[in-house]
């Protein structure tokens, strides 16, 4: 996905290479990466928003279903990474977001990533179809349709 692409993504959260985050080699550890997709799943279900029909304090039930990432360049303490978020398809019961993450100021691209959502009844222990209300948000902020 080039960098150029950074404009098809109509989300994304700054965030700053922490101490914690790098590994023995000096560099953001691979599986901090997916932190970073968490925190931008988060700035997205911000966007969405909520609905009368989820519980007070819940943006939206779901579990992640599956997770993939490619590592395109290293990034390194006090850079500012830039996480891109869009939803590409929505599902009966999951929706997929793809990612791109790239250096803030110069765009540069470091790493490309999708998840797979499970949308899920926590008391009864089973997947449920996606809410209309959430599809109909993630169409709206995406601009087209999404429903596969």
């Amino acid at each position: 996905m080039p960098a150029e692409a950074a404009a098809e993504f109509h989300v994304h959260t700054d965030l700053e290479v922490r101490w914690r985050d790098l590994d023995a080699l000096g560099h953001v550890n691979n599986a901090v990466y997916f932190s970073y997709l968490e925190m931008a799943r988060l700035q997205y279900m911000t966007v969405v928003g909520t609905s009368t029909e989820t519980e007070p304090g819940r943006l939206f039930p779901f579990l992640l279903g599956e997770a993939f990432c490619r590592y395109l360049a290293t990034a390194s303490l006090g850079q500012v990474l830039r996480v891109h978020i869009r939803a590409s398809k929505v599902g009966t019961r999951s929706f997929e977001f793809e990612y791109l993450v790239t250096e803030r100021e110069t765009g540069k691209p470091l790493a490309t990533a999708r998840t797979t959502q499970v949308s899920f009844d926590f008391e009864a222990g089973r997947s449920t179809p996606v809410p209309a209300w959430f599809r109909d948000r993630l169409e709206a902020i995406e601009g087209r349709p999404l429903f596969s």
